[in-house]
């Protein structure tokens, strides 16, 4: 589940979101010059190719296919949106970038570095509590990888930018 390499990322059986770090205006101003808005596809492969230039992976949580439905609703919206915000949460999995609305897979998502701070500060307000109330093994994992993965961007003031395919 934790597996940094992109590789390991596009099992046909399973969905997977992706973190990266990666200066947001930067990539933005990168996508925006190639003007492929209208092809998610071809946006997402190129932003993939400038967050390795210009940024690093980090970790990524995966789901089965089956699964998306828990993951989305239950995963994004209640766990980690009761946490951080229904918006920050949503926007990791799904955000306009580089003027591309996504509509389906490939998708991406991303939060600013002060997002990001906001995030975190949410995540440590919380404390362990939430952690411990997840009323599943599989909600808990993902809960502290993301907020592990959160904590990191935060320390470094690093942007969040989120492949979900």
């Amino acid at each position: 589940m934790n597996s940094t390499d992109p590789t390991h990322w596009t099992d046909p059986m399973s969905y997977t979101l992706a973190f990266y770090t990666a200066p947001l205006d930067e990539l933005t101003a990168r996508l925006e010059e190639q003007g492929d808005k209208g092809d998610t596809e071809v946006v997402a492969k190129r932003a993939v190719e400038y967050l390795r230039e210009l940024g690093a992976p980090v970790d990524a949580v995966d789901h089965s296919s089956a699964g998306g439905e828990w993951f989305r609703d239950h995963f994004v919206d209640e766990v980690l949106g009761g946490l951080i915000g229904r918006d920050a949460a949503a926007h990791l999995v799904e955000r306009p970038l580089a003027g591309t609305q996504w509509s389906g897979y490939p998708s991406m998502g991303w939060l600013t570095r002060d997002e990001v701070a906001a995030a975190v500060a949410a995540l440590d307000e919380a404390g362990d509590e939430p952690l411990a109330d997840a009323d599943d093994p599989e909600s808990e994992e993902m809960l502290e990888l993301v907020n592990d993965i959160l904590h990191m961007a935060a320390e470094t003031g690093q942007d969040v930018v989120t492949v979900y395919s």
